[in-house]
C-alpha cells in the first residue's frame, strides 16, 4: 500500500487526462455538427472551423456512428436535418452557447465595439423607428459601421452574411436566437382634413363603402399576394363586429398605406407603432379610438446563436432595448424585450 500510494496522484491525473481527452473528442464532433447545421453546408462549416470539408464529413460520420443515429440526410444538392438531429442540435447549441457566455462575461469589459454590423430590416421600421435614433448609436460607438439590407421578405442571415435581423410576424426558426420586441396593435387612421370633410365614423360599420387602404401579404412569393386578413374584428367591451373591406389600395409596405391616409385619400388600417410619429405630429388621427381591432403583429429580432460574443452586436441589442421606449409607448408592454436581451 505504501509503495503504491506514491503513484496515486499521477495515476488519477492520467485517468482524468484520458477521460478529458475522450470528452473533448465527443465535444469536437458535436461542435462540428452544430456548425454544419448553422452554416447549412459542410463547406461552410469547414471554413468556419478551419478544417477541410472531408474532415468535417468524417467528424459527422464518426458522431453518427458513436450515437448510432442519422443526424443529417445528405443528397448531392442539399442537406436536411433529421428530427432527432434537430433535437441533438438544439441541446448541443445551448450547451456551447452557455460555455461561450461564460467566456463572454470575462471578456466583455475589455472589448471595444468596432467593425461592420450588417442588419436586415423592413423599410418602414427602419425609416420610421430606427433612423431617428441611429445618430445616437453612431455617436456612442463611432467605430461601428452600419450596413442595412432593406427588405420586407425574411432572408437567411448566414446566406447574406447579416448579424441581426428584424422580422415581422411570429418566428419559429430555431436555427437562430429569437427575441420578441413587442406586439403591435392595428388602428384605423385618417388625415384630420379628410375626417372634417365627411361625417365622422361612430362605429366600424360606418367605414364600409369608404376608401380604405390595407396590407397586401404573400405566402412567400409574388404569385400568392392577397389582401390580409380577409375579415377584421372590432371589439368594444362585450361587443364584437366583423367586417371585410374592399381596399381601394393595398400594399406590402405600410409606408404606402400611411401616405394614402396622410394625403387625405381615405382611411388606412396600419400598425399603431408605425403610424405613431404621424399621429403625434397631427398628420394622422386615430379613427374609432374606443374600438380595438382584435389582431396584433409581433415584431422580433433574430441573430445567430454566437453573435453576442461580438461586442458590436451586443451593444446594438442593448441600444435597441434602451431606445425603443418611445416607439413602444402605446404599442403594448415592453417587458418581453427587457427580459429577452
Amino acid at each position: 500500500m505504501l509503495a503504491l500510494s506514491g503513484f496515486g496522484a499521477p495515476l488519477a491525473t492520467l485517468r482524468a487526462s484520458r477521460s478529458a481527452s475522450r470528452a473533448m473528442k465527443r465535444f469536437d464532433g458535436l461542435l462540428v455538427f452544430v456548425s454544419v447545421v448553422e452554416r447549412q453546408s459542410f463547406v461552410g462549416a469547414a471554413r468556419q472551423l478551419g478544417l477541410s470539408p472531408a474532415a468535417v464529413s468524417r467528424k459527422i460520420q464518426e458522431l453518427e456512428a458513436r450515437l448510432d443515429i442519422t443526424l443529417i440526410n445528405r443528397t448531392t444538392r442539399r442537406l436536411s436535418i433529421t428530427d432527432v438531429g434537430r433535437e441533438v442540435y438544439e441541446q448541443a447549441a445551448r450547451g456551447f452557447a452557455a460555455i461561450e457566455d461564460a467566456e463572454r462575461i470575462a471578456k466583455r469589459r475589455h472589448e471595444k465595439p468596432s467593425g461592420v454590423l450588417r442588419i436586415v430590416a423592413p423599410y418602414a421600421l427602419l425609416h420610421l423607428a430606427l433612423m431617428p435614433i441611429l445618430p445616437l448609436f453612431r455617436a456612442r460607438y463611432p467605430e461601428v459601421r452600419l450596413e442595412f439590407l432593406v427588405t420586407n421578405q425574411p432572408i437567411d442571415l448566414v446566406e447574406f452574411n447579416c448579424d441581426i435581423g428584424v422580422r415581422v410576424g411570429a418566428q419559429s426558426d430555431s436555427t437562430y436566437m429569437i427575441r420578441p420586441l413587442f406586439q403591435a396593435e392595428y388602428r384605423v387612421v385618417a388625415a384630420p382634413a379628410f375626417l372634417r370633410a365627411r361625417k365622422a365614423p361612430r362605429r366600424p360599420g360606418d367605414l364600409l363603402g369608404a376608401p380604405m387602404a390595407g396590407f397586401l401579404t404573400s405566402a412567400g412569393s409574388v404569385a400568392t399576394l392577397a389582401p390580409a386578413p380577409n375579415v377584421w374584428a372590432f371589439v368594444k367591451g362585450d361587443r364584437r363586429e366583423e367586417f371585410a373591406f374592399q381596399y381601394a389600395l393595398a400594399a406590402t409596405d405600410p409606408i404606402v398605406l400611411l401616405d394614402f391616409a396622410r394625403h387625405g385619400e381615405g382611411f388606412a388600417i396600419v400598425l399603431e407603432t408605425v403610424a405613431q410619429r404621424m399621429i403625434g405630429s397631427g398628420e394622422l388621427q386615430i379613427v374609432l379610438p374606443d374600438w380595438r381591432i382584435d389582431a396584433k403583429m409581433e415584431l422580433s429580432i433574430i441573430y445567430r446563436r454566437h453573435a453576442t460574443m461580438d461586442s458590436k452586436t451586443r451593444v446594438f441589442l442593448e441600444f435597441m432595448r434602451e431606445n425603443l421606449r418611445g416607439l413602444l409607448e402605446g404599442a403594448g408592454d415592453d417587458n418581453a424585450f427587457d427580459a429577452a436581451i
